[in-house]
């Protein structure tokens, strides 16, 4: 929250700080005034002593409520810390800071937001221009979708949801950016293929990828963590084999990197412990270098700077940074070809293994309230509840009535 409130400071300063007034009177042929050029040479030497040349990072965590997009984010910015923060409820904002490798006196910034809550309020924040993907932010911007093994009905329709909420805020962006004039839009996508290269063979080059022209890039970088691991490892194995295959087709198709992580809490036991240390390095490692980019002034692509464990097998977690799958090794839904199979085919397999749970019917009938949730059963709120429904419903029979009384005054007026 400090974070939080210093950015809002800073935010306000900037809104109530005069123009600068660099068309007034000038001397010697330089066309600012004094008090302008003392501004920008003072702005020079912050910049110097605390700002990289890099622009600030933007990375947005969303995804499955309840999932561990708060504790990934823990992780992230406090490793060795083992705390479980709160759930959050709306959206929350800190930042971190690192130094240049090159120059410790030189930071780089991100700023890390959360969004979490019912559909309604995560639909509501992620559709304004201001809070998520915004034209500022597309450029350096990353997503992190987090997908709960442990609900595994809901994977498919999480993912497949966000998906396209990054897709549709990006596009809308881009047009924006389009009817300007702006070619930013064409460059961040080609950044993005020229990015998605296939794993090279040792002491070989990163060549284009052999599916380039079959991927949807939306130009930012995303990254799908599937969490909650440890719950479902121990599910069929041809359970996982779907889960696994599915997701991986969705992140492929989309050009994102897909992970899996378990034992959020921290609380596994000694012989998976280092398994799960390791995962979520991969996590971490994987996050820092899409926001602050390589150690090294080495190649950009994953497979040049970053040294990642791939892992394609479904009966372990996955690692698989983008680019470094294939249509051709994730096959077809049903088998016996390949060639991936399409959308339809893989939602009609994973559907027939993961049929919708009674949550998912709840939100599509619009009873996922709190209030209609038994844990949250309080007899004394619940008849009050009862009596001001029973109120509203007396109201509304009122009005009807009060209505066919002033329809049949109508008819009898117009006789």
């Amino acid at each position: 929250m400090a974070a939080a409130n210093a950015a809002a400071a800073n935010a306000a300063a900037i809104l109530m700080a005069p123009k600068s007034a660099a068309s007034g009177p000038t001397a010697m042929g330089d066309k600012r005034t004094i008090w302008a050029q003392a501004i920008e040479a003072n702005k020079a030497a912050v910049k110097n002593s605390e700002g990289g040349n890099r622009p600030d990072g933007n990375v947005f965590f969303v995804g499955s409520r309840r999932g561990g997009k708060s504790i990934l984010l823990n992780r992230f910015l406090y490793p060795e810390k083992s705390e479980t923060p709160k759930p959050t409820e709306g959206m929350e904002y800190t930042y971190i800071r690192k130094s240049q490798v090159t120059d410790y006196e030189r930071k780089d910034v991100a700023h890390l937001f959360e969004i979490s809550g019912s559909d309604a309020l995560t639909a509501e924040v992620s559709s304004r221009d201001a809070l998520f993907l915004s034209m500022r932010q597309v450029t350096t911007a990353a997503v992190v979708i987090v997908v709960d093994l442990s609900k595994p009905n809901e994977a498919m329709d999480t993912l497949e949801s966000w998906l396209n909420i990054v897709r549709n805020r990006t596009e809308k962006v881009y047009e924006r950016l389009r009817q300007r004039g702006s070619k930013l839009p064409d460059q961040l996508k080609a950044r993005a293929r020229k990015q998605f290269v296939a794993k090279p063979e040792e002491g070989k080059a990163p060549e284009p990828h052999e599916d380039a022209a079959s991927i949807d890039f939306t130009g930012i970088n995303v990254v799908v963590v599937a969490t909650k691991w440890d719950m479902f490892a121990n599910t069929d194995a041809e359970l996982r084999r779907v889960m696994a295959r599915t997701l991986r087709y969705l992140c492929h198709c989309a050009g994102a990197s897909l992970l899996y992580v378990g034992n959020l809490t921290g609380n596994s036991e000694q012989r998976t412990a280092q398994a799960d240390r390791m995962l979520m390095t991969n996590f971490r490692s994987l996050l820092n270098f899409l926001i602050f980019g390589p150690s090294t002034s080495g190649p950009r692509s994953l497979y040049g700077a970053l040294k990642l464990p791939v892992q394609l097998d479904h009966l372990q977690p996955l690692v698989i940074p983008a680019g470094s799958d294939k249509l051709s090794l994730i096959g077809r839904p049903r088998g016996g070809g390949s060639a991936a199979g399409s959308l339809e085919e893989w939602r009609e397999v994973f559907r027939a293994l993961f049929p919708p749970s009674g949550n998912e019917v709840a939100k599509a009938t619009g009873f996922d309230s709190p209030a209609y949730q038994k844990q949250y059963a309080e007899d004394d709120v619940d008849e009050l509840q009862n009596r001001k429904n029973d109120e509203l419903r007396a109201y509304i029979e009122q009005q009807q009535q009060n209505v066919e009384r002033w329809k049949a005054a109508q008819r009898v007026a117009r006789k």
